[in-house]
Parts: structure tokens; sequence; C-alpha cells
């Protein structure tokens, strides 16, 4: 579930049973940065904002924003838990089309 109203940045993969929603009387809803990974069943409500290339965990919860690109979220509540995403969670949609992309291996072309 995805609010209208949030921003969400370019190439995000967001997977299954995600919330990103406003919150409160403020009804402010989340931004989220460019080559966002947001794992299952993560819940980003409010006011909150999230830096480009970070990786988020499954089921994490977000009660505050992260602002420092390219790190490792997760966690109830969520936390950094690395200086780093993963290496090849994101695949752009134009390299999957104009390519043949082997899924298995991130970022590789057969």
């Amino acid at each position: 579930m995805v609010n209208s109203k949030a921003k969400v940045g370019a190439n995000c993969r967001i997977s299954h049973c995600v919330t990103i929603g406003a919150a409160d009387v403020t009804h402010i809803p989340p931004k989220i940065g460019n080559n966002v990974f947001i794992g299952p069943g993560a819940v980003i409500v409010g006011a909150i904002e999230i830096a480009d290339g970070v990786a988020i965990g499954a089921n994490s919860f977000f009660n505050k924003s992260f602002l420092e690109p390219g790190i490792t979220i997760a966690g109830t509540p969520a936390r950094k838990i690395s200086e780093s995403a993963p290496e090849g969670i994101f695949i752009r949609a134009t390299e999957i089309l104009n390519t043949s992309v082997d899924l298995n291996k991130p970022n590789s072309k057969s």
C-alpha cells in the first residue's frame, strides 16, 4: 500500500506487503530516495525521509528518517545495520529491457 502523495524516487524496488503512508494529524507522507530497495512487510509511515541507495530489510518499522545514503537499515524500530547496501540488489528496468540479464546473477549480462 502506497499513499498517493508519497514521494518515491526513481528505480526503487518495493516488495510485497509494504506500507508507505501518511500518519497522525499532519498527514505528511514519506519521501523515499532513488535506488532504494524496500524489503517485504516494511512499514514507512509519516514524515519519514529515506536517502538514495538505501536497502531496507524485511518487516522493518520506521519511526525516524535516515538521511545517510548507501546504508542498510533493518529492525523494529529500524536502525542502521551496515555502512553499505548489499551488492546486486538494483537492476535498472532499462537494463532488463535493452539487454539479456541473468536474474540469478544481478548486474551481469549474458
